[in-house]
Parts: structure tokens; sequence; C-alpha cells
């Protein structure tokens, strides 16, 4: 029996599932499709299906494919449950590096793209976005259009963690979410989307070693999180200028409410290597202002800083540390900067990243450093380490969160 036909694709993940799948088929002894329709079961998975799940060059439904492997394990020997387990992982590894939905479309991905006019952009149409945790949300009254919001913390404390979480709750509720980022690629921040929204273990979720209820999750959220108006360009190589016209671009083909940009320092970075002259993080921030006011849409920036070996950021209590610190931030690297041009200053600070048997595990204060628009503060929340993700407290009576001093 000649081999079934396989689509001509390109090195990644979506390859790599299709060849596995086709290198089992000829373990198999390369089965017809009529074959393998009689064996899985008359009406269950019709020989054309079968056909299309091979000869397809995006990556299928996990139901076919599921019965498909099952099939093919058991007529060349295999231990079915195994190998259904290595193609669970090999399948949502493919259909995190390839639903476009969740991601810009070819035309907003080129880098240096131009037109005879430059972008103009459309304004958005969305009011403010909810950052859906209650405590933050009550004091801040969500991500408001026109503004410039930073987010600060030290390497591995959850800035990424928590830009991931705005975009998620923007995008399940329906708001157009831009995501740019040079620190991690576009299926890391899909495997994160899912981990988060499903409540499955990150590093299991990556192996694929998830019990049957975890599967069953993570199948009823895939979907919701592929139909969400989310678009995700990493790893992306565009310097400041680039990036604001992808943006631009991006709201006239798309009604985006949201901008969320992962790592101010690479992206100064990336700018200094291309205009090969100096681009600092006070012209950066000021070009990403002026970009959020054009489009009335906001612009959230994570930025990464290291605290000085210093008493004066060593407080205790705890929460008197958070205020103090967060007092100081504008002596540190871009803080002068940020906290003259940016609109809302959160900072993040996890107890216990610092000291792990910190009486405070798993809690995590977002900082309000700064709020143009009204108070300043501290809202607590809890950081899920193995569904990375930040979540609500439990409701407290009454919360007065205190405000920064003078």
């Amino acid at each position: 029996m000649p081999s079934l036909k396989k689509a001509p694709l390109p090195p990644g993940p979506t390859k790599t599932f299709f060849d596995n799948l086709h290198e089992l088929h000829l373990r198999a002894g390369q089965p017809s499709t009529r074959k393998m329709e009689s064996v899985i079961g008359k009406g269950v998975l019709s020989h054309t299906t079968i056909h299309k799940t091979f000869a397809g060059d995006k990556v299928p439904e996990w139901g076919p494919v599921e019965l498909i492997v099952e099939c093919l394990a058991s007529m060349c020997g295999d231990v079915p449950d195994k190998t259904t387990s290595r193609f669970r992982t090999l399948w949502i590894q493919a259909r995190a590096g390839h639903d476009s939905d969740l991601y810009l479309d070819e035309s907003m991905q080129k880098d240096g793209e131009t037109t005879e006019e430059p972008a103009r952009g459309k304004p958005s149409e969305f009011g403010s976005v909810p950052t859906h945790f209650r405590r933050l949300d009550a004091t801040i009254g969500g991500l408001k259009p026109g503004s410039l919001i930073a987010i600060m913390s030290t390497p591995s404390e959850g800035k990424s963690c928590l830009i991931v979480d705005l975009a998620r709750a923007a995008s399940m509720a329906g708001v157009g979410t831009l995501l740019f980022s040079s620190e991690m690629s576009r299926g890391e921040y899909t495997l994160r989307m899912l981990a988060s929204e499903a409540l499955v273990d990150i590093t299991s979720l990556r192996t694929g070693q998830l019990s049957d209820e975890a599967w069953a999750r993570l199948a009823r959220r895939m979907s919701e999180v592929a139909d969400a108006p989310m678009y995700i360009d990493a790893p992306t190589n565009k310097s400041c200028n680039q990036l604001i016209d992808a943006v631009k671009r991006s709201t006239e083909r798309h009604n985006i409410g949201l901008v969320l940009i992962d790592g101010l320092g690479l992206l100064i970075s990336q700018e200094h290597a291309q205009s090969g002259g100096q681009h600092d993080a006070g012209s950066a921030l000021t070009s990403l202002k002026t970009l959020s006011t054009q489009l009335n849409l906001p612009v959230v920036v994570t930025v990464t800083t290291e605290y000085p070996h210093d008493d004066r950021y060593h407080l205790d209590p705890p929460t008197s540390w958070g205020l103090q610190r967060a007092a100081r931030l504008s002596e540190l690297r871009y803080g002068r900067e940020i906290f003259e041009i940016a609109d809302l200053v959160i900072a993040i600070y996890r107890p216990d990243h610092r000291e792990p048997e910190s009486p405070r595990a798993m809690e995590a204060d977002l900082v309000i450093a700064k709020n143009r628009y009204g108070p300043t503060g501290i809202s607590t929340v809890i950081f899920q380490n193995q569904f990375m993700r930040f979540t609500n407290m439990p409701p407290i009576p009454t919360d007065n969160p205190p405000s920064l001093p003078a």
C-alpha cells in the first residue's frame, strides 16, 4: 500500500507532528484509510476524515487524531496509552505554534514593512479594560484608554506572568489584544495561557503527563482560547518605531483595545542595534505614551530591574517593605523616566521569591507606586506558580489599601 500523501510544511512543531504521524503509519504497515476505518469502527470515523487528517497542512482536532493513533499503535504492537500520551504532547506543541487566530497575521509580522503613507491607526472603541483583579481594579479603575502602564519587577518575580494574565483576561472578555515580546516564543505564551485558563500544571502540560481530568479541562478551554481576539508577535525583533507602525496597522485591521509589550530593555536594545545610535528609555517611553494617546488605548510595558543590596530596600514588616521600595523605585534603572512619563506604575513584590520560608508564601503585592488618575496603594493577590498565573485573594470584608507616603 503506498504511503498517504503528506503536505509540504516548513520546519516547526506542526511538521514534527505530521512527520511522527506518518512514521507511525509506516510502522503499522501503511494500512489504507478504509482499513483504519474498519478497525476504528464503522460510523465512528470515515475514511475521508482519516485521509484529511494525514494530508492536511493544519493541525486537526484531537478527537480524530486520538482514534487514529490508538488504531495504528495497536497495529504495530505499541502500547496505545503510551503512544497516545506522546502524540498528545506533539499535538499541543503543534497547536500552540499553529493557531493563526492567536498570532498576528502575516502582513503584520513582516519586519520593516513600508507603505507609501505612514500607518495612522484607528482609535480604540473600548473603554477602560478591567484587569479582573478585584482590589487592583477598585483602586485604578481598570487600564484606561490613552494611558501608559509600566509593570516593574526583578527577574523571575512574575512580570511576564502578569502580562499574560492581563492579555488572557482582556481577550477572553472580547477585547482585541496585541502582545509583543522579545523574551519568549509564541508557543510559550500560548502554553502559559492554556495552563492558567485550564488550571493545568505548566510542567505537566509541557511534557504531556496530564491526568484524564486535566486533559478534559484543557480540551474544553483550548477552543475558547483559540477563538479569543489575541494577536501575538513573539519573539519579535522589531525596533520601537517598527513596533509602533505594526500596532497602527493592526488597529486598521482589527478592533484592538489593549497593547502589551513584554520587555522594555530588549526593545531599547533592538532600537539601538538597528539605528546604530543611542535610543534611551525616555525616548521609547515617550513614543509609547504618544501611541497610547493617538489610538486612545492602554499600552502596558514590562520593565526588569534590580534592587540595590541596601538596608533601605529591606525593611520589616513586609507591607512597609513594599511601600518603601515603591517610594524609591524612581532611583532604579529606567526609574526616573518611567515615573516621569508613565501614567500608572505597578511594582510586583513576592515575599517568598526572596525568602522561601516567608509566612506570606504564594502571596504577591501589586504595589501601585504611581497613579495619575487616583490613589496609590497595595493590591495583594495570590501567585499560583504551577499554573503560571496571579489570581484574586479571597474576599475580606473591610480592605482599605494603604496609601504610599508622599
